[in-house]
């Protein structure tokens, strides 16, 4: 990095280049004679040999910046290579850096011409001089063409002492390092875009819905850019970028279109970008360049959010003069003042040189460092307990253990207080002459309607717009009486956005509330809506047959042609098989992230070190009680908690959800939003969960991806809504259930069953239970009948009072008093034996429900009645198996 004249320094690409190949790819598969490998790997990459590269071991400044920040405290190798680790019968040993939970990874033996031949198969086109797009090039391919022949590439540890991070994060870590310590120490820039939950939610359809996703996550990622430019994707500590869809539309456009696939449409239909982020960038004298960028980043966020609302204005106002509805300049300037009141972009940044450790001490309100962060003063104690025979120079080399975690606790609690005293902007609506103002939006109450402010007037402009406004196929509702804020979300795909996202207008299609709750009935009765783009109206499913002639459907042949089709489905289908009228939410969010960036939730020492390690210290007086300590965080470590959520946002959500004939609304890594159809619902939550808490996972290729790992969790709630409901109440529906699912002690998943009837009902689970809800609605698919567990329902004051036996032989007397066909359908949805009847089932599973319940959420007071809960359960499964109101 070289300084300009003024300002911020300049990078240079090509020694950033040569920091991040500092190691090779394969160190781990032969310490001895990584040297050389890397510099013949460097070479491959550069075009040329580093000059005096061979004749002398170069220290690489990112190389001891990142093996300081991650050093946990190590005995040198011995004087026999006892304590060194290579692999052992073809295999190495690597530890999930979340869960601790330690494996065996194949690895056959060291091939270094694959290596340098992949490189240079990577860069081959890229001239020699331009060092940015190898380096681009390469930080994007490598690890996944390593990979893609020899899936071990991607979980090769970096430390095979301390094999839980991989050698792609320490790379990314050195290289980051390296530049943010350009002229100083570096600085935490921290970034949060808002509102969120207000703009998403702000929804009529599906479409509006998936659109403030998009928006969100497309204007972040615009105000991540100028670090992007500046430093390159490694400075982004969180979220991790690499595979990010947004990230390789952007690096096409940076010249490597031909080396960096188009990214698949169902992933760009898959907002994943969440609306913050962290960088370490250089700091500068006094902060100024970190303060520099973070104001970059800020106006190039609220640059692209005046730019998607100008090109929604443009249009709008086009289609309202088209409609011979004249324009009033006072809407032009309510529309400006709307949308510079609106978005939150909140940035702050920590120079590292104003963090000394004794300093943070006084922030945290201690006298020393010691007694503000003691699990981390625990772990550099280790140190010293190491022989000097056995230590690395004078210190063990691990003096700045948890440095990252304590200046990035710090930097979290210093965004959290500029968010609490944030600046909020004047918004002053714009009267006519005769000073009146417009109604309210009807998305957006807080915002006034673009239009008349006369109510009979403008009554007749909506009315107007509802009956004719087409652009590119947006309408809009006579009773959709909206602001600039509403009318940027709905006009943003046909604009700006559709645009950025390399989406045509076919991409762009979105089922209706009706259509999606019939989805799957609709794959099985063989119709396919995408075959009728112009006419197709999932509300048609459920006409009565005299209801298509009251639709004036038969006066165009495509109508007509529809309306048979549905016919002749339903026809198919019978009677008792009618399209489902009910659909899901799924809303999960991930439990206490903010404990696992803060080291609260990582792994022991005693997992995290190789056995050689621990059984060292092990046999060190005192060693034992701080191998016991969590592993602090470190800049790998954070690197592996960013990728693990960016592949859960951007390789598993989108498929699983796709998978169960859904559709994704946003993945942003820990949180999910989908809509799928009712019957899908449980199985597709359980299967997002199981992933979530995998250590790892594959992508479509077969190569190895991690994940967050079992000692993660995340929580859910799932409302059963009616297509008619509206759209914004059924979120919020959603977001209940999954507030009573993290109140209750998280890991969890609380289902709201929303009958349009008026009757909710919301049920506690654990998340197991989830495939006993499946197994439920299979029976009573099957032809069970529920009106047991409704007499039960109806009786449950008096039956809760029994003992348990007793309530379990009463469980068995009325099934055993149902019909045939009730009972077989019981035992087959759950695998019993012919020898086992009903009713033991049916006693065994909620005898399972109380004990697991009372297990993950303890006993309640007043005593929560199981059995009630457990008859709300079985009736929710009975609801969702109709997926529709009895008629």
């Amino acid at each position: 990095m070289t300084e300009a004249a003024s300002g911020p320094p300049t990078t240079d690409w090509e020694e950033l280049l040569k920091t991040w190949l500092h190691d090779p790819p394969d160190k781990a598969l032969s310490i001895r004679g990584h040297e050389k490998r890397a510099v013949r790997y460097q070479a491959a990459a550069l075009g040329y040999e580093p000059e005096g590269a061979r004749d002398t071991k170069e220290t690489v400044t990112g190389d001891i910046l990142s093996s300081v920040a991650d050093r946990l405290p190590l005995p040198n190798p011995g004087k026999n290579f006892e304590r060194a680790v290579d692999p052992d019968s073809g295999g190495l040993r690597i530890v999930h850096p979340l869960s601790g939970e330690p494996s065996n990874l194949d690895t056959p033996s060291l091939d270094p011409d694959f290596v340098e031949d992949t490189i240079a198969g990577i860069i081959t086109g890229i001239p020699d001089p331009d060092m940015r797009r190898r380096y681009l090039a390469l930080w994007r391919l490598l690890p996944e063409r390593l990979a893609a022949d020899h899936p071990f590439y991607s979980r090769l540890p970096a430390e095979t002492r301390v094999p839980d991070h991989s050698i792609w994060q320490h790379l990314d870590a050195a290289a980051a390092l390296s530049l943010a310590h350009q002229g100083g120490k570096p600085a935490f820039l921290s970034y949060v875009l808002g509102p969120v939950q207000p703009f998403i939610a702000a929804a009529r359809s599906l479409r509006d819905l998936w659109t403030g996703s998009a928006i969100l996550s497309w204007l972040t990622f615009r105000g991540l850019q100028p670090i992007l430019e500046a430093l390159g994707p490694t400075s982004l500590v969180y979220p991790a970028l690499r595979g990010a869809p947004l990230a390789d539309l952007w690096l096409r456009d940076q010249g490597l279109i031909d080396l960096i696939k188009s990214p698949a449409k169902t992933k760009l239909r898959s907002p994943s970008i969440p609306n913050r982020f962290v960088a370490v960038v250089p700091a500068g004298p006094d902060g100024d360049w970190a303060k520099e960028l973070g104001e970059a980043c800020r106006a190039a966020t609220l640059d692209a959010w005046r730019e998607l609302n100008s090109n929604a204005h443009d249009s709008f106002k086009r289609a309202v003069e088209d409609l011979t509805i004249p324009w009033d300049e006072r809407w032009t300037r309510n529309w400006q003042a709307q949308v510079e009141s609106y978005l939150t972009v909140s940035v702050a940044v920590l120079p590292w040189q104003e963090c000394e450790e004794n300093t943070l001490a006084g922030l945290w309100g201690k006298s020393n460092f010691e007694d503000a962060f003691p699990h981390v003063a625990s772990v550099r104690k280790l140190n010293t307990l190491i022989p000097d025979g056995d230590r690395y120079g004078t210190n063990g080399g691990a003096t700045h253990t948890g440095q990252w975690q304590t200046l990035l606790e710090m930097s979290a609690r210093l965004m959290e207080e500029q968010r609490r005293i944030r600046h909020v902007p004047a918004y002053a609506p714009v009267a006519d002459e005769h000073g009146r103002y417009p109604a309210k939006c009807t998305l957006f109450g807080t915002y006034e309607q673009i239009g008349p402010a006369e109510l009979s007037e403008a009554a007749t402009h909506w009315k107007a717009l509802g009956a004719n406004f087409n652009f590119q196929g947006i309408r809009l509702d006579e009773n959709e009486r909206f602001c600039a804020i509403a009318l940027t979300k709905r006009l943003a795909l046909a604009g700006v956005l559709g645009n950025q996202l390399h989406l045509k207008p076919q991409d762009l299609r979105f089922s209706d509330t009706a259509t999606l709750a019939a989805a799957t009935w609709l794959k099985d009765q063989e119709v396919y809506p995408e075959g009728y783009p112009k006419v197709w109206n999932g509300q048609w499913l459920h006409l009565p047959r005299g209801g298509f002639e009251a639709e004036e459907m038969t006066e165009e042949k495509e109508k007509e042609r529809l309306a048979n089709v549905i016919l002749d489905a339903r026809t198919r289908a019978g009677r008792g098989n009618a399209p489902p009228t009910y659909y899901a939410i799924i809303a999960m969010d991930g439990d206490k992230m903010g404990e696992w960036l803060s080291g609260k939730r990582a792994p022991k020492l005693r997992d995290t070190y190789h056995p050689v390690i621990r059984d060292f210290f092990v046999k060190i007086e005192g060693a034992d009680k701080i191998l016991e300590e969590n592993r602090p965080v470190s800049p790998a470590l954070h690197s592996a908690i960013s990728e693990a959520l960016a592949n859960f946002a951007v390789e598993i959500a989108p498929k699983v959800v796709e998978d169960h004939d859904g559709a994704l609304v946003y993945s942003g890594g820990d949180d999910v939003l989908a809509l799928v159809p009712c019957r899908k619902a449980a199985g597709c939550a359980r299967e997002l969960q199981m992933a979530f808490q995998s250590e790892v996972q594959e992508r479509e290729d077969s190569t190895p991806i991690l994940m967050m790992g079992s000692r993660a969790t995340i929580s859910a709630g799932i409302a059963i809504v009616h297509y008619k409901n509206d759209l914004r109440d059924s979120l919020a529906h959603a977001r209940a259930a999954e507030k009573r699912a993290k109140e209750a002690g998280r890991n969890a998943v609380a289902v709201a069953a929303v009958r349009r009837s008026g009757e909710h009902r919301t049920t506690l689970l654990t998340w197991d239970r989830l495939e006993e809800l499946d197994a439920w609605v299979k029976a009573f698919s099957d032809g069970a009948s529920d009106r047991w567990a409704y007499q039960l329902m109806t009786d449950v004051t008096s039956l809760v009072r029994l003992p348990d036996g007793a309530l379990e032989a009463e469980l068995r007397r009325r099934i055993a008093r149902s019909d045939d066909g009730t009972k077989a359908a019981v035992k087959e949805a759950f695998g019993a034996d012919k020898d086992t009847a009903a009713g033991e089932v049916v006693a065994m599973r909620f005898r399972d429900f109380k004990e697991k319940h009372i297990a993950h959420f303890g006993t309640q007071t007043p005593a929560t009645n199981y059995l009630e809960e457990y008859l709300a359960f079985v009736q929710t499964a009975s609801f969702i198996a109709r997926g529709r109101e009895e008629e």
